[in-house]
């Protein structure tokens, strides 16, 4: 039992910690962790909790097969999360505009060459994600003739589901069609932008858990578990900014978790109003992905252009070749906190409830040696300008200046910044007792708002049903 309550306690420490460091929104960022739709513990525990944590019937076992949608919640700041300057749209235009504070991005980077060229570009990534989950909760006691697992259980969990991402990429004016061109050039490789969606659909990936019910009697709960997910699903593909991903984008996760409820009134016989804590850790594992970088105090600086030193053949490289590198990526924790209320009869049960999802920020390292090969294109293909922008071309330098892996890769950049999302959730079920099998059916709502912008709000909901046998 002391166990559970150290768990609870350096969970919701790790939480603290999160909100402390959630105080403003990011920009310039290549790379986001949307919250997948099996990040959803409330919708995973109403009703379920019941029928799992008090079977009467004689193999023990239950089922539950749950069907859910969510859609993002469109806000303009998560339009800054992927532009920079804290902007909500971004202008492009030609080297007529070369005075500081004229442009934001100067149009012959690009391949665009009239100098008198303007336009603006918009970003508003959105997403929606549905699925369905089949799990499977089996009690021990009656499988093993042991007094120590007569309280175990396993659980088995099985997402499959569909992601579709858009950043519904917009660029105004007369020169619109050839600003998205230039954005989605053949010879760049990676962080291309474009104006069609991606979608992932598959397996989200394949859960196993060991859990002990330490108290399931008269309303009272209290339960632990840990265990595995592990992904089936493909990781993202740099190629296209904001791809889809199903799951936790390819790493493995250990899992804990607890789950508690307790009785507030005292004649529970035709009515029971109760209180419920649930608390969910995803440790993830660290693996290996293509990763976007800027350069230091250079925002987009993954949109210039790198000349090689001491080859005037290998100029004009576009700067996303070079610094999408593949890195070791380590997200650490995932938190799922939900607690309310319920309502139970005999044959009913009302939830209504306050979630908290979040996460702390990655952190990159590059799996290879960085080459001080390459440096800021300049004006011819011999030269160096470091001190440019993505705004402005600077002066040649007076010798070639390579980039240096510690003073100049920003690896925040391409790291999925911290977030913490807050939410509401209702519920309404009711079960079916039988001779052989009790069952049930729930339906449930959400809505999720992002306390920053680094990861997606969200609306949506569920459908279950289930049983135990």
């Amino acid at each position: 039992m002391n166990k559970v309550f150290r768990a609870c306690l350096l969970l919701l420490s790790f939480y603290s910690g999160i909100i402390a460091n959630n105080k403003s929104d990011e920009t310039s960022q290549s790379f986001m962790f949307p919250r997948p739709f099996t990040h959803n513990l409330a919708m995973r525990q109403t009703i379920a909790h019941n029928s799992f944590f008090n079977k009467t019937g004689d193999m023990l076992g239950g089922f539950e097969i749950l069907s859910v949608y969510q859609q993002a919640v469109k806000d303009r700041k998560f339009q800054r999360y992927f532009l920079f300057d804290g902007k909500n749209e971004l202008t492009i235009k030609g080297d007529t505009f070369n005075q500081p504070g004229q442009r934001d991005i100067r149009a012959e980077y690009f391949g665009i060459t009239d100098p008198n060229f303007e336009s603006t570009i918009r970003i508003s990534p959105e997403q929606w994600q549905c699925g369905v989950f089949f799990e499977y909760h089996q009690d021990l006691k009656n499988l093993f003739d042991i007094e120590f697992l007569k309280n175990y259980w396993v659980h088995i969990q099985l997402p499959i589901g569909i992601v579709e991402n858009n950043l519904n990429f917009v660029a105004t004016g007369d020169g619109g069609p050839e600003v998205i061109d230039a954005f989605n050039q053949s010879n760049w490789c990676f962080a291309k932008i474009k104006e069609c969606k991606t979608r992932s659909v598959g397996i989200a990936e394949l859960a196993l858990h060991l859990g002990k019910t330490y108290m399931s009697k008269n309303h009272f709960q209290l339960t632990y578990y840990s265990g595995v997910a592990l992904p089936t699903a493909p990781r993202q593909n740099p190629e296209y900014l904001f791809d889809s991903f199903l799951g936790n984008n390819g790493h493995i996760s250990f899992e804990n978790g607890v789950n508690m409820q307790i009785l507030l009134n005292r004649n529970p016989d035709r009515c029971a109003f109760t209180f419920f804590v649930n608390l969910h850790n995803k440790f993830l594992i660290r693996n290996k992905q293509l990763r976007t970088l800027d350069l230091k105090g250079k925002p987009w600086s993954r949109y210039l252009t790198l000349n090689k030193l001491n080859d005037a053949a290998g100029s004009g490289i576009p700067a996303v070749n070079v610094l999408t590198q593949k890195c070791w990526v380590r997200p650490y924790n995932m938190i799922d906190f939900s607690a309310g209320w319920r309502f139970i009869t005999q044959r009913t049960e009302f939830e209504f409830g306050y979630n908290v999802w979040g996460h702390g920020s990655e952190r990159l390292k590059l799996d290879c040696e960085w080459k001080e090969i390459y440096g800021i294109a300049g004006g011819s293909a011999t030269t160096t300008a470091s001190a440019s922008t993505i705004s402005t071309q600077a002066a040649d330098d007076a010798q070639f200046t390579v980039i240096k892996e510690c003073e100049d890769l920003d690896f925040d950049s391409a790291e999925s910044k911290n977030a913490i999302n807050h939410k509401f959730h209702g519920s309404f079920g009711f079960y079916k007792k039988g001779l052989k099998m009790d069952g049930f059916f729930n339906v449930g709502g959400f809505y999720e708002w992002a306390q920053k912008n680094s990861a997606l709000g969200n609306r949506g909901f569920w459908v279950k049903v289930g049983g135990a046998f």
